[in-house]
């Protein structure tokens, strides 16, 4: 018996992200990208606001 098959670049990239849904591995890299990694530069935003205001208002 002779299978022949051929992959296309949709198969490739089905496979990868279909790996990437279902990985757990994965699953915390994208919990860090969408909620740790934005709270991080709140945090660094509202230091650098502090540090360059020197405890005065900005705008006066």
């Amino acid at each position: 018996m002779d299978i022949k098959f051929s992959i296309t670049l949709d198969n490739y990239i089905d496979f990868n992200l279909y790996h990437m849904e279902h990985s757990k591995s994965m699953k915390k890299v994208f919990i860090m990208l969408k909620y740790i990694l934005p709270l991080v530069f709140v945090i660094c935003g509202c230091a650098l606001y502090y540090l360059l205001s020197n405890g005065e208002n900005i705008s006066g």
